[in-house]
């Protein structure tokens, strides 16, 4: 006999004798009475801090100041016009100076100009005294021919040649003084034991007029000396122009035979000149170092060592 299937399926591990759940498909029975609603639940409001007083933001406005008033017009004061006195003509004697490129060819970039540009260039750091050697020697090359070249450099032979009879006439004017003879007799003649009392000759008071004598040559001779060496640094710049012309003549200018063998007899002759001017100038320091000293010299004899001498050996007369 087939076995009826159960009206609802049974679970797999239910408890034997437990009650049979009720089905989930059946509706629960409403009961007669209305069930009571839920309490409703009571929400304590927080407690929060007070709030801040709300910022007041205050608004500047800008202060407009007047206008400053200008200030007062100073009082004009009255000008006297200056009246300045006219300028004193320039003196004859003194060149002004133009470069030697402008007077011969007008800045046009000739062969003088080349030449001029090339020999600023030999130099290191060219002086104005070089620059206006330069141009004189520039002057004195023009024009360019045999009887000009012949005569190049006369000038400065001149200049050389009056230096040269100056310091030779310094120089024995200097020797005439006889100062290291006379200063030697005078320490002799205080140096002796009182002979010269009896025959009142090379006494030491007999040689003062020859030192006064050289005190009142010193100080123009001084002057002369000094003068004479101010013309050296001229002179030196010259020779400088010249001897650099020498070389660059002949690199410019196209010269025919004769002209370049005149040239260069003239550079052997100012060659020679410039090795005499270089021993001016030590013989001139030297000259001029021993006035100096002979002067100072003098001067301790006369205004201390005489008087000295004379206070201690000179009997007063009788």
């Amino acid at each position: 006999m087939a076995s009826k299937p159960e009206s609802r399926p049974r679970p797999l591990f239910a408890d034997a004798g437990a009650p049979p759940a009720p089905p989930r498909d059946v509706p629960v029975p409403h009961s007669a009475q209305p069930t009571p609603p839920a309490p409703v639940r009571q929400v304590r409001p927080l407690d929060l801090p007070p709030a801040p007083p709300p910022v007041v933001q205050t608004r500047v406005a800008a202060v407009r100041l007047p206008a400053p008033a200008p200030p007062p017009l100073p009082t004009p004061v009255s000008v006297k016009a200056l009246v300045l006195p006219d300028p004193a003509p320039a003196a004859a004697s003194t060149p002004a100076y133009a470069p030697a490129s402008l007077l011969f060819d007008e800045g046009k970039g000739s062969d003088i100009e080349r030449l001029k540009r090339q020999a600023i260039a030999s130099f290191t750091a060219i002086a104005t005294g070089q620059l206006e050697a330069l141009d004189e020697a520039i002057r004195d090359l023009l024009p360019v021919d045999v009887a000009n070249l012949a005569a190049w450099g006369n000038t400065l032979l001149r200049r050389v040649e009056a230096m040269t009879v100056e310091l030779q006439r310094l120089t024995a004017a200097v020797a005439s003084w006889n100062v290291g003879e006379v200063i030697e007799k005078c320490n002799a003649a205080m140096g002796a034991a009182g002979l010269w009392k009896i025959f009142k000759r090379n006494s030491p008071g007999s040689l003062k007029p020859a030192f006064e004598l050289i005190l009142a040559q010193a100080p123009p001779t001084l002057a002369a000396l000094d003068d004479l060496a101010q013309r050296v640094a001229p002179c030196r710049d010259a020779f400088v122009a010249w001897l650099l012309l020498l070389k660059v003549v002949p690199q410019v200018l196209p010269l025919r035979d004769i002209e370049a063998e005149a040239l260069s007899r003239r550079g052997h002759l100012l060659t020679l000149s410039a090795q005499h001017f270089d021993l001016l100038e030590p013989q001139l320091e030297q000259l001029r170092r021993q006035v100096i000293t002979w002067q100072s010299e003098v001067e301790q004899l006369v205004r201390v060592t005489l008087p000295v001498w004379e206070l201690a050996n000179v009997r007063p007369a009788r």
